[in-house]
This record gives structure tokens, sequence and C-alpha cells, in this order.
């Protein structure tokens, strides 16, 4: 994970991936919020058949599974991120996850687990 500058400088690929410019962004920014200088507090959890971007680990508190995604309105897109999610709440045993887009906000309720939306310049102020 590098700044969003140096990766657009040094990097035609990423020029165009906003989605990609999003999560770098927002781990520095939960980076700021959970980790330390000893440790992170942020992993990364995969299986075979999904991922989910971010599992935040705050002092003293549960596990937050997050998803960063620049739009769901592709029904593909929200499915796996979805599935992701999903997944890493019950890997880690928690009933609550994000989802951080671009724009959209929502609240869902899934196989008994919270889901919160949040658009990304709403929740960097919260």
């Amino acid at each position: 994970w590098i700044d969003n500058g140096l990766l657009n400088s040094n990097t035609m690929k990423y020029s165009g991936n906003k989605g990609m410019l999003l999560e770098n962004c927002l781990f520095w920014e939960l980076y700021r919020r959970y980790g330390n200088i000893y440790n992170t507090n942020i992993y990364y959890y995969t299986e075979v058949s999904s991922e989910c971007d971010f599992i935040v680990y705050p002092e003293g508190g549960q596990a937050i599974p997050v998803q960063i995604c620049w739009s769901l309105e592709n029904p593909e897109t929200k499915q796996r991120e979805i599935k992701g999610l999903l997944k890493a709440c019950a890997y880690c045993k928690v009933d609550n996850g994000w989802i951080i887009t671009a724009e959209e906000d929502d609240e869902l309720a899934l196989e008994g687990v919270n889901i919160s939306v949040k658009a990304a310049w709403k929740w960097m102020i919260e």
C-alpha cells in the first residue's frame, strides 16, 4: 500500500482503476483509526471462493470485516462483495460488517448479519 499520487505517477495501469485507488485510500484511513506503530490491526481474509478486503481488530473491540467497492450498482459485483463479507463475518463470529463505496448508503440484513453500506466521504468524516 502506497500513496495514491505515487501509485498513479509510477504505474499507468492503476490510473483508471478508481476502485483500487479508493481501497488504497481507505486502507490508510483504517490504519490511522485502528493501527499503531507496532501493529496495523488490519488483515486480509481469503478462501477458495471469496475474499474480504480488510478485517480490522480495534483495540479491545470486536473484529470489523470491511469490503471496499467503488459501486454496488452491478448485481454481480454486489453479490461478490456481500458473499465475501458474509464469509468474513462468519469466520470472525461477528454479526456486523461494512461495505464502503464511493457514493452509496444502505443498510442490509442478510443471514443474520447487519451490513452497513457507507459512502466513503461520509465515513471518513464520522
